[in-house]
């Protein structure tokens, strides 16, 4: 009876650490801990919102944690919230293939943070400026218990320089800058110029060279490459404006009501120096923006062929 008695007891104890073995099996694993909260990257948002920092040059890096290469840093100028120059950092030189991808502006890493703290698999480390709020450092991977492999990026952030920012005034004060600014221009008769002209589109690759444009007549009628003076190929060809082309561009877009317009217009002749076109940040457009400079070089002597004027005889044929 004794030895039946062990018996019993061992089945029990058995049975006793299979229930248990299960029941620890059905348990969820403890969530991992994060060295980043909600409530940090909120203070830090309201610290970044207070600077008013809608324009400023930063050093930008992100990373994969799951393969190569790893991305050079780039220095990012952004205007009105949104992207509007990526350069290699160093170099100066126009990033390529997977260097110019996927540029987020600081408010969009602070949505990535968000995103990724929602995230029951991630777990996400950051680090803010405790000057003005911006994430320098941030590492997102994926918690170990998931046994997810491909999974992880990292995001470094120095902020460079705070740019002023152009006051716009408001649309109706807007459009009575650009109301003088044309006036300003047609009062210089100014239908024949060459001017160096540079557009640039915020949400694609390439960025478009810089080009000495002649106009006559108001037209378009010579089109080359600022330095080699070779004419332009491909998309450094396409979408060259005039000056009067600038302002109309200008006029369509303070009537959109998701673009956020900055112009800088030359004081002399009234021309529209620098054209910045986003859309608005709380719109959540992506692919949507673009940037014109022009600069004045030189206004022409109208000719008889754009004034309609006689021929005096001294040219253009036999005068008899």
């Amino acid at each position: 009876m004794a030895s039946m008695g062990v018996s019993a007891a061992s089945a029990l104890l058995a049975a006793i650490l299979a229930i248990a073995a299960t029941a620890a099996i059905g348990q969820p694993a403890p969530p991992p801990t994060a060295t980043t909260t909600a409530a940090e990257l909120e203070s830090a948002r309201a610290l970044w919102a207070a600077q008013g920092s809608a324009d400023y040059v930063m050093r930008f890096q992100r990373g994969a944690m799951f393969f190569e290469p790893f991305f050079e840093p780039v220095r990012v100028t952004v205007k009105g919230g949104a992207v509007a120059e990526v350069v290699l950092d160093g170099s100066g030189a126009a990033p390529q293939g997977s260097n110019a991808e996927r540029i987020s502006t600081v408010v969009e890493v602070f949505d990535i943070i968000e995103s990724s703290l929602n995230d029951p698999v991630a777990v996400v480390t950051a680090t803010y400026d405790s000057v003005h709020g911006a994430p320098t450092e941030v590492v997102i991977s994926a918690d170990p218990s998931s046994n997810i492999q491909d999974f992880g990026s990292s995001y470094n952030i120095e902020i460079l320089e705070f740019l002023p920012q152009t006051p716009t005034g408001g649309p109706s004060a807007q459009a009575e800058e650009l109301a003088n600014a044309r006036a300003l221009w047609a009062a210089q008769g100014s239908t024949d110029y060459v001017m160096r002209f540079q557009r640039s589109a915020l949400f694609f690759e390439p960025f478009f060279e810089p080009v000495i444009v002649t106009v006559e007549g108001a037209v378009v009628t010579e089109v080359v490459l600022e330095g080699s003076g070779a004419a332009p190929q491909g998309s450094n060809a396409d979408g060259i404006l005039t000056v009067v082309e600038v302002f109309d561009v200008i006029e369509s877009s303070l009537k959109d009501p998701v673009a956020v317009v900055t112009v800088v217009y030359d004081p002399a002749t009234g021309a529209p120096n620098d054209v910045d076109i986003s859309a608005d940040p709380s719109s959540n457009i992506q692919d949507f923006g673009s940037n014109y400079s022009t600069e004045i070089l030189e206004l022409l002597t109208p000719t008889n062929w754009t004034t309609g004027g006689d021929d005096d005889g001294e040219e253009g044929g036999d005068d008899k």
